[in-house]
């Protein structure tokens, strides 16, 4: 585990960086908080070699603050940092993909590489000859629509793109129908993606919808989308542009957004999630509030050194 935050009160997630491991912490006074993360899980894929596992791998990168890496110490920009560190990204993927082959597991273990969210607000980058801004924390597209990449050796096409919906949700049937697990009794908002993963569907669900209670800086908000349409549970009801990863506005109905609309309403009003926590600010509890008669934690505070909080 790493800390959320950086700082003097918890020390660093990159370099010299402080790690927890089974509720212990660790300070290191050298080395590079992603190697030491790399060297665990390589080692954990050969103590386990010899028997089914499953293994959670958030490699810190490339959450903030920006660092170069040991592969970009030259790096001097918020962009060039953060270019290295996908850079080395990469690197340790293919490190993880390097040890399955030799121990002769990489025909036989299922890897799937994805994001937890957008990219921060800071940086913007070019994708497909479009330039876009990270939306991190964001509920709009730039904030929830991040990459998969799937490897399944005879089960998974290469270089597939299949076009379906894949929700976060989704992960846990998804992974108990690879490993022929079971789910218990209780329902589930999740689907198994393994049809669209082989190629046996297109889609496995219609519409996403998405409850978003960050308690941490960003507004709440909850919303229902397909591909093409969203509609936010104030009343927005948007477009969507994944290429250039934007909203806009519908101001002229077509049959076809008019069908969504009320189909996405319908979804809204039965969701049964409850009301949104209105809490933005939790750090801000027992100090002064910015507006009268807030709570400090809804309204936010004063803050000093937080420069990476929303990152």
């Amino acid at each position: 585990m790493w800390q959320v935050a950086s700082g003097q009160a918890k020390g660093s997630r990159y370099w010299g960086p402080t790690l927890w491991n089974n509720g212990r912490a660790k300070i290191n006074e050298s080395g590079f908080g992603p190697d030491l993360a790399s060297n665990f899980a390589l080692d954990f894929i050969t103590r386990n070699k010899d028997k089914p596992f499953f293994l959670y791998y958030p490699m810190v990168l490339p959450h903030s603050p920006y660092v170069p890496t040991p592969d970009s110490m030259d790096a001097d920009t918020a962009k060039a940092k953060f270019a290295g560190m996908v850079g080395y990204i990469d690197k340790l993927v293919g490190h993880v993909l390097d040890r399955l082959q030799e121990l002769g597991l990489d025909q036989n273990t299922v890897v799937i590489f994805t994001g937890d969210n957008g990219t921060g607000a800071q940086i913007e980058g070019t994708r497909n000859g479009v330039t876009i801004r990270g939306g991190k924390g964001k509920p709009t597209i730039a904030g929830t629509h991040v990459p998969m990449i799937v490897r399944w050796p005879g089960k998974v096409q290469p270089g597939a793109q299949p076009d379906g919906l894949f929700d976060f949700t989704d992960m846990l049937p998804t992974l108990a129908d690879i490993g022929h697990g079971k789910i218990g009794p209780d329902p589930i908002d999740g689907a198994s993606q393994v049809p669209v993963l082989t190629g046996k569907k297109d889609k496995v669900r219609e519409q996403i919808f998405m409850h978003y209670a960050p308690g941490w800086i960003h507004e709440p908000a909850r919303f229902v989308f397909d591909a093409r349409w969203k509609l936010y549970g104030d009343g927005r009801f948007v477009a969507l542009d994944p290429v250039h990863d934007t909203e806009t506005e519908v101001k002229e109905m077509t049959p076809e957004a008019r069908r969504r609309l009320k189909q996405f309403q319908a979804i809204l009003d039965k969701a049964g999630d409850g009301p949104l926590n209105p809490v933005r600010f939790p750090m801000c509890a027992g100090k002064p509030s910015l507006k009268d008669g807030v709570a400090p934690e809804i309204a936010g505070c004063p803050r000093e050194g937080d420069g990476d909080a929303n990152e």
